[in-house]
Parts: structure tokens; sequence; C-alpha cells
């Protein structure tokens, strides 16, 4: 059986009662209070999109609104094609922030991070049943094999460093159905993603039986609520609005 491992911040405790009532609220603003507007893509459960009403929730999605409204301001979500034009309207300044978000030396050059991360997700290598490995052992385990991995994937930066550098086939394929199909076909020897999302992508049911996680985990990874450096105004550094939302 395929263990998820998701570990929370005080946000999760605080604001999960929050999210029927957050997420269905979510397209309905307050007009009495600045907004900051947020661009994101669907990665379930974190964030949900039905393209047939135009509402937006998930977890993720939650928690920002909490977030918002303890700052004083209301959340805009905005949901682009793909997860590139989601952070270049961050980098542009068209959007004021980017959720979820990793960090790394690239962003911290266009976006500001909040001195806690509002949740962490802990990625793991998943295996066919009959696979011969057993547990995650070293990043050497994978010389000579195929990781399948979602396009644009922060999982953990030894992980991401050794797949992109070391003698590893990396195989992209957008979304986790196509990802376990590769795996199933024997196209590659591993997939490497978050387990919360992988489950909630394919189900319990078409999940356990046919894959599993290897312990331990790859790492963790920090998920943020980030402003863009080109945010407006009203949102800029040294205003009361972007030291609530930055914890300064």
């Amino acid at each position: 059986m395929i263990r998820a491992k998701v570990a929370a911040t005080w946000l999760w405790a605080a604001f999960a009662g929050l999210c029927v009532l957050t997420c269905s609220a979510a397209g309905r603003a307050d007009t009495s209070r600045p907004d900051i507007t947020a661009a994101t893509v669907a990665i379930p459960p974190l964030v949900t999109y039905d393209k047939e009403t135009g509402e937006v929730g998930g977890t993720a999605v939650a928690a920002a609104h909490a977030i918002a409204r303890s700052c004083g301001l209301d959340l805009k979500i905005t949901i682009p094609p793909s997860w590139a034009r989601a952070y270049q309207m961050a980098v542009e300044g068209r959007a004021d922030s980017l959720l979820p978000t990793t960090k790394n030396t690239e962003r911290l050059d266009v976006l500001e991070f909040p001195a806690k991360p509002f949740f962490t997700l802990y990625p793991a290598l998943v295996v066919r049943e009959d696979s011969p490995f057993l547990r995650f052992t070293s990043l050497s385990m994978l010389d000579g094999h195929s990781v399948g991995i979602q396009p644009n994937m922060r999982l953990d930066p030894a992980f991401d460093s050794y797949i992109r550098s070391g003698p590893v086939t990396v195989v992209e394929r957008g979304g986790a159905v196509s990802l376990l199909e590769e795996l199933m076909a024997g196209r590659v020897d591993f997939l490497a993603d978050s387990i919360m999302v992988l489950r909630h992508h394919l189900g319990a049911s078409s999940i356990d039986g046919r894959v599993r996680a290897l312990d331990p985990p790859l790492g963790e990874t920090p998920q943020f609520f980030a402003l863009s450096k080109k945010r407006r105004p009203h949102l800029a550094a040294g205003t009361a609005a972007s030291a609530c939302l930055l914890g300064d």
C-alpha cells in the first residue's frame, strides 16, 4: 500500500476546517478590501479548478485565502494554461504572487519568499510492484535507469541536480496518469513525485497493488506563497501588507 506522507505547518491545523467554506467562496471578492492576485495552475489536491464553473479550490488555495484575509486582503486567483505562463505572470508583475512554489536561486531573483512555507510535501520514488528495488538507499541506485517526472517539477535539490547531471535518463510527462502509464509499460524504471499528488490523481484503487513507494522519501519540498518583486504598490516592500504576507 502506498503511504501518503504530508507534513503540515501550523496553517494546516489552523485552517483545515476552512477548506470547504473558502473554496466555495473563491470567486466572490470582498470589494471593501484591497486585493492580491495570485497565478497558479491546477495541481490537485493542492489547487483544483472546475473549467465549467470556474471554481478554484484545494488545500493550498484555502490556506492562501486564509493568509490573505489575515492580512486584510482579498485573494483573486488566475489559472493560466501552464506553469511557465503562471511563473511569467509573477515575474512581470501581471500577478502579485505565485502559489504554491518552491524556493531556488533563480526564483529568488524575481520573487520574495515568506519566512516559513505554508506546507511541505515529501516526494518519493515509485516503482512497479514487481521491481527488484525495495528501498531508497542512495541516488546512485538510479544510475543507468530512467526516471519519470512531471515537467518543471522540483522535488528535492540533491535529487533534481543528480538526475540532470548523472547517468540517469529523465522522461518528462504531463500528469500523474501519463507517468503511471510509462511505468506500467516498462518505459521508465522509477517515478518521482509527491505521493499525495499522485494518489489524488489516480485514486487509491488504481494504485494499490500495482505500484509502491520506496522508503524513505527523497527529501522534503517546502511550498511557498511567494510575492512578485514587481507587485502592485499597495503590496510593495515596506508596506504593512507586505510585512504581514512575508511574516516579517
